[in-house]
């Protein structure tokens, strides 16, 4: 009888397992879902934030400095760094995004619950 309590037990072990990770991949689906829809709007909003900066700010701003220090690379140099520092900021926003979509408070979730089933 001791042979079949064993099997039982490991058998029952490894039932706990691929529910677990089942559980794991049905959780993290539905995550993935939910960080999609924000995670393609930020790259479409980037596409259209990048083009009407490009296209309006620059002209705008490249002639007002270029009035103000009658230098055409002083005025395009000045242009230029604030465009970058746009790209920066959209870049940052995105990376946070994608960071989010990394499911590591599932996984945390998850070994948590398994090790308090090995405790009891």
């Amino acid at each position: 009888m001791n042979v079949l309590e064993e099997l039982d037990g490991i058998v029952a072990g490894k039932l706990a397992v691929l529910k677990t990770f089942i559980a794991l991949i049905r959780l993290e689906s539905k995550l993935a879902g939910l960080s999609v829809y924000p995670l393609l709007l930020n790259i479409c909003l980037l596409l259209i934030v990048l083009m009407t900066v490009w296209a309006t700010g620059t002209l705008l701003l490249g002639y007002s400095f270029f009035l103000i220090c009658h230098n055409v690379l002083i005025a395009i140099g000045i242009v230029f760094l604030l465009n970058l520092a746009v790209v920066f900021g959209l870049f940052k926003y995105l990376s946070s995004n994608l960071r989010q979509m990394s499911f590591e408070k599932t996984r945390q979730y998850l070994l948590q619950r398994e090790g308090g089933k090995d405790d009891q």
